[in-house]
């Protein structure tokens, strides 16, 4: 199996060419095209303060001159994305499709609807849900081409709905973006990453079966290709490594999720990249490591997400409050309640600052700080917190709803423990209440 060198999002291969044509390198200053060769490249090695300060010297010089030249953008607002800083990556984004809507270039325009979609991805990653649904379903009606949907947009339109806890609308898209790359001769990745894609309705719906068919046949396509993409490969790993969880074989999901973290770290030891993905995986390992009965090795996981998280300039990201709230349930479960308040505090301030306040992310964290109020004896602080959920709780959870069940019922031990009977019974009253929800 070959290992790549480099690694792009979907969409960055036609996003290369959009304004960069031999035309746009004849100028005799190409000062714009030097920041944007380094800032590219702290970008993929994941350097993202440094690849934002690069892109936008490069803009300022592109609009400075006035010259058509928009990949720069794409960049600039995928690393403030990844550092969680999504109101920063919608002005870069928007700016961005305001020039192709106004431009008239024969390369530009037929990006428009894959630009948009990545409007509507920051969108919903935000919590703005309607307005992404907005721009999803504008960028679908700005292509003619079904084809071109299918295999394009439609992924973006399903992890959508997975999103928003529609599981059956999900696989109307992701079926079909399936079948298309099955049906037409293309890498063994594209097909494992279609497969990939199809199984997340499934996996939170609670059809293991089918996840796991889908997760490890995406595995064993992307294992076995000529060319390894290590980040879809752990996250299908990963992903198999939670469905041993549920099934309560803790042997194979540790196995799962260490295979993972061994691909991340040969990416990251080879060629300084994945650390991001790294992280991710560190987490999932502390949660799994905690519900074992291991919070020193839960410890040592969250904070190797943490320093990945730092070391990246990604520690804004909701990403790493899951590692806060990770190590704060560790406080919390040896009594060091004063520690653990502040963790939880952290991450939720973390929270707050990338996403709407009724995002269903938040929820776990919610019960998490609450809870440690209770057991700190200030109820009073609670008692907003607890608000805040309840409205959270009005939607459909999705995705975090496995954390959120997870941490109602941890807390609820610990309050009980603590003499807080009633507000035990709360959670556990919530915890009943949303576990046949989505």
């Amino acid at each position: 199996m070959k290992k790549r060198q480099l690694y792009y999002p979907v969409l960055l291969m036609p996003v290369m060419t959009w304004g960069c044509s031999s035309l746009d390198f004849s100028f005799a200053e190409e000062t714009w095209r030097t920041h944007f060769v380094a800032g590219e490249e702290a970008y993929r090695h994941q350097q993202f303060d440094l690849a934002i300060e690069k892109l936008q010297r490069s803009l300022n010089e592109i609009e400075k001159d006035g010259r058509p030249i928009l990949v720069p953008y794409y960049f600039l607002s995928m690393a403030y994305k990844m550092q969680g800083k999504h109101d920063r990556a919608l002005e870069v984004n928007k700016r961005h499709v305001e020039l192709i809507e106004v431009g008239n270039s024969i390369i530009e325009k037929p990006h428009l609807p894959q630009v948009r979609c990545l409007l509507a991805d920051i969108l919903l990653a935000q919590g703005r849900f309607d307005e992404a649904l907005r721009d999803y379903e504008q960028a679908l009606n700005e292509t003619e081409d079904e084809a071109h949907k299918v295999a394009t947009l439609y992924p973006y339109i399903g992890n959508y709905y997975v999103q928003v806890a529609e599981y059956e609308t999900a696989k109307d898209y992701l079926q079909p973006h399936l079948a298309r790359y099955k049906s037409t001769p293309t890498s063994p990745h594209d097909v494992a990453r279609a497969m990939s894609r199809l199984a997340m309705p499934y996996y939170y719906a609670g059809d293991d079966e089918t996840a796991e068919k889908l997760f490890g046949d995406a595995a064993g396509r992307n294992a076995g290709g000529f060319v390894a993409f290590e980040d879809d490969l752990a996250h299908s790993l990963t992903m198999l490594g939670r469905i041993q969880e549920r099934r309560g074989t803790a042997d194979k999901a540790l196995q799962a999720y260490e295979s993972a973290l061994n691909i991340l770290r040969r990416s990251e030891e080879q060629f300084d990249m994945m650390k991001t993905n790294q992280a991710d995986v560190w987490v999932q390992l502390g949660q799994f490591q905690l519900k074992q009965g291991e919070p020193e090795e839960a410890r040592a996981a969250y904070e190797s997400a943490l320093r990945l998280r730092r070391a990246t300039q990604t520690h804004t990201h909701p990403s790493a409050a899951d590692a806060l709230k990770g190590l704060a349930d560790i406080a919390a479960a040896g009594d060091e309640l004063t520690s653990a308040t502040l963790l939880a505090g952290q991450a939720l301030e973390v929270l707050d600052t990338a996403l709407v306040p009724t995002h269903p992310r938040i929820s776990p964290t919610l019960v998490a700080l609450a809870s440690l109020h209770r057991m700190t004896g200030q109820p009073d602080r609670a008692a907003p917190l607890d608000a805040r959920l309840e409205t959270i709780l009005q939607k459909p959870l999705g995705p975090p709803k496995e954390d959120f069940l997870e941490t109602a019922a941890f807390y609820a031990r610990l309050l009980k423990d603590a003499g807080h009977p009633a507000a035990a019974e709360r959670l556990e009253q919530l915890h009943a209440r949303h576990q046949d929800r989505r």
